[in-house]
């Protein structure tokens, strides 16, 4: 019981606490209000600019584009699982990019599939899955580049 007791101690000082993060309307908040782009236990965000960033680490998040200008897309997940509908996104230009970078995790892009899509992704002990196909009917190019290590890249077309 004496070095269950200390080892727990021991622990606690090591991995202390952080501050717990509270959802305001959508967006992870910490306690200062200051507003957090990287995903928690479980976070929804919607996104709306032209340009946008995501980071995960050990958790899970989803993202809704409602961009009308998209252009940049810069996801990185690590150990957790990030969804990001591009649903109701358009591009604004005849390109947009979505920079990836997963490692050890799982990320599914949902796709519009009258976007023109092209993968440039190289994996390592991992793989990419894409469901459905892209029928390519407005012409607009949606560019997926980046890398996948140890993880899984799936891309629903919808």
């Amino acid at each position: 019981l004496g070095a269950a007791l200390l080892g727990s101690i021991g622990l606690n000082m090591i991995f202390k606490k952080k501050h717990e993060d509270h959802i305001f309307l959508g967006f992870n908040m910490d306690h200062d209000g200051k507003k957090r782009n990287s995903g928690s236990l479980s976070d929804i965000q919607v996104e709306e600019d032209e340009m946008f960033q995501c980071e995960v680490s050990f958790g899970s998040s989803v993202k809704y584009v409602n961009s009308k200008s998209l252009k940049i897309a810069d996801l990185e997940n690590a150990f957790g699982s990030l969804m990001v509908y591009f649903d109701n996104a358009e591009i604004s230009e005849e390109r947009a990019i979505a920079k990836i970078d997963n490692a050890f995790g799982k990320m599914t892009l949902f796709v519009p599939k009258e976007w023109v899509t092209r993968v440039e992704v190289t994996k390592s002990f991992g793989n990419i899955t894409e469901i459905g196909r892209p029928t390519g009917e407005s012409g607009k190019v949606f560019i997926i580049k980046g890398e996948s290590a140890f993880g899984q890249l799936e891309i629903q077309y919808i």
